[in-house]
């Protein structure tokens, strides 16, 4: 619950988060909860204001990459709706397929 009430907590450990996958070079991170969604990519936006850097880390749930890897649309598994565009895994996708 403390994700919902003190918010720049969960601003500044999941800016942590985010950090720690660019360090290690990943291209997006992958989620199985919803929660896990928010506080990593709708509240990017709030990191940005926070901590003063842009992440522009796409947060995509890991069923979405299942259903990519099934060959089913982006537009159809919703990646269209994320806050933060995974136009750029995408294509690393396309261009490794």
């Amino acid at each position: 619950m403390q994700n919902l009430t003190r918010t720049e907590i969960t601003v500044r450990r999941s800016a942590s988060v985010i950090e720690m996958a660019q360090d290690a070079g990943a291209d997006c991170i992958a989620v199985a909860c919803p929660m896990c969604q928010i506080s990593l990519d709708v509240r990017q936006a709030d990191m940005e204001k926070l901590l003063g850097r842009k992440y522009n880390m796409p947060v995509i749930y890991v069923t979405q990459l299942i259903g990519l890897a099934m060959g089913i649309p982006p537009e159809e598994l919703g990646l269209n709706k994320l806050m933060v565009s995974p136009s750029a895994v995408l294509n690393k996708i396309k261009a490794a397929a």
